[in-house]
């Protein structure tokens, strides 16, 4: 496709109005639910009506803002403008913003007649629905009786109006849970996460709160809109409070057990009226021995505690985890790859130290690479495939007993085809028919070779 050019002096008026065109965007009979505009510095020029909805701000608060600089504060992640300035062409991206939607961004560059890079045009779809489970939903796959009692005390305290804190290792699965808990109660209001971690400190109380105009040099004249705020009747989910800073910590605890907070520089009392939800993968209960988190907060945090165990603690969920993965690499790219038993098997018995998130991209690395349709453990990395095959078929938690007999009889088809090589020679050991040797051979490996 040839770059889109324009003149120097095109108004931002007509530029919107080139978005009908199927130069711009080829999908432009799907329904777009913003439009954001960036100069060649990514700074932003405009953006439509709705916009509040999609990212949490209004457009005046956007405009002037550099696109880095609100994709570092959390508003999107990531930053389609960013994404096209740096390829100098149209990309297409899956972003997440501050207040929990996903979106699908189609980002163009427009350039002026010299071939200079000019404007950065994206349109925003709205790819999160609101009348059924949203695409974060249907991450929460388990069979481990582990998970089942993790959903059940979710089902139990989502309905509640109660603090609840998620806690567990890096890549668990806790915002998961988080939008889980979300969804069985208000799945039609807003949910706005706040990584505290990523936030700088002395940015983390305007970020959360607002500010009122003049509260600070450079401040907005117009004030601000805090995160809070944003979060409307919807859920405030403060992921990794853990990393909030102690001299900060005595805001919480009032936002948490009055309800109420200050704006910075303001004296006019507001009410929370969101659901707060934390979570956080560290040791509270020893970071309040070690005098860096206040005790009373602690207390209000851990009113209804949900812990996630790791995946090396729930093996029996691999599978399923694994499954869920191909099925979606299967509906973005088309086409289908399976990971045979010795593969899953050693997928298994890893130790996972990253948990799901590890298991993600191991998995869709796996897939994209793969020379055949059949993963086979050889296929995957060697801290993964050269662990024992042996103690990988160890049981350490129940799982479905068909399931069992399944990886069973497929371990020991692929053990006689890695020794003998032939159908006939595996039929003969395993006691079988030749013909069903093959066609069970088949079914695990693919053609054969």
């Amino acid at each position: 496709m040839k770059p889109v050019q324009i003149s120097e002096r095109i108004d931002l008026t007509t530029l919107y109005l080139l978005l009908t065109g199927r130069e711009l965007f080829p999908d432009a009979g799907s329904v777009i639910n913003g439009v954001y505009i960036a100069d060649a510095r990514g700074n932003t020029l405009w953006v439509s009506s709705g916009c509040e909805q999609l990212w949490g701000y209004t457009a005046p608060e956007l405009y002037g803002k550099n696109v880095v600089d609100l994709e570092r504060k959390g508003v999107w992640k990531p930053s389609g403008v960013r994404k096209v300035l740096e390829a100098r062409k149209r990309v297409a991206v899956a972003q997440e913003t501050a207040v929990g939607r996903r979106l699908h961004i189609v980002g163009t560059p427009i350039f002026d007649g010299k071939g200079n890079l000019n404007r950065v045009v994206n349109s925003a779809r709205d790819v999160s629905p609101r009348d059924r489970q949203s695409a974060e939903g249907q991450d929460f796959f388990f069979q481990s009786e582990a998970m089942r009692e993790v959903n059940r005390l979710v089902d139990r305290v989502a309905p509640l109006d109660v603090n609840v804190l998620v806690t567990g290792e890096s890549g668990t699965g806790k915002d998961i849970v988080a939008r889980r808990i979300h969804r069985l109660r208000s799945p039609d209001k807003a949910f706005v996460k706040v990584d505290c971690g990523a936030v700088a400190a002395n940015l983390l109380e305007s970020e959360l709160f607002g500010y009122e105009p003049g509260a600070f040099s450079g401040a907005e004249r117009s004030g601000k809109k805090g995160l809070v705020e944003a979060a409307g009747d919807g859920t405030l989910f403060l992921d990794e409070i853990g990393e909030i800073p102690l001299s900060l910590q005595s805001k919480f605890l009032r936002l948490l057990q009055d309800k109420t907070y200050l704006k910075v520089g303001g004296t006019k009392e507001r009410r929370l009226n969101a659901r707060i939800i934390a979570a956080t993968h560290r040791d509270l209960a020893k970071m309040v021995e070690d005098k860096e988190f206040r005790l009373d907060l602690y207390f209000r945090l851990t009113t209804l505690p949900i812990h996630l165990p790791p995946l090396r603690a729930r093996r029996s969920d691999i599978p399923a985890l694994v499954d869920h993965i191909r099925a979606r690499f299967e509906r973005r790219f088309g086409y289908s790859r399976q990971f045979n038993a010795r593969a899953l098997a050693c997928l298994a018995n890893h130790l996972w130290p990253g948990n799901i998130r590890e298991l993600e991209n191991i998995v869709e690395r796996m897939l994209l690479t793969a020379e055949t349709n059949t993963i086979d453990a050889c296929d995957l990395p060697g801290d993964i495939s050269g662990e024992s095959y042996e103690k990988s078929m160890n049981l350490d938690d129940v799982m479905l007993l068909r399931d069992c007999l399944r990886l069973t009889e497929e371990n020991l088809l692929q053990m006689a085809w890695r020794k003998y090589r032939t159908t006939t020679g595996v039929a003969r050991a395993l006691g079988i028919d030749q013909s069903t040797a093959s066609r069970k051979l088949r079914k695990i490996l693919g053609p054969m070779r």
